[in-house]
């Protein structure tokens, strides 16, 4: 009983973790749209804003090497 449920979760990981990284990007895009539009907090969002995007991009490069890479380093 556990094989079969163990497996179906191991195949939809990629897929979640996917799911995730996006709901995160866009959680991060409206805080950072949203300080913008704050008034009061305009110098934050003048330093936030392009370390946010910076952020982004350096993650979205991690994650794409990631993914290109062989799960075993080979020995």
């Amino acid at each position: 009983m556990s094989g079969p449920g163990l497996r179906k979760r191991r195949v939809s990981a990629p897929s979640g973790l996917s799911l995730v990284a996006g709901l995160v990007f866009v959680i991060i895009a409206a805080a950072t749209l949203g300080t913008l539009a704050w008034g009061l907090w305009w110098q934050v969002a003048k330093i936030a804003a392009p370390l946010t995007l910076v952020f982004c991009g350096v993650v979205g490069i991690v994650w794409s090497q990631r993914r290109s890479r062989p799960t075993r380093p080979p020995h």
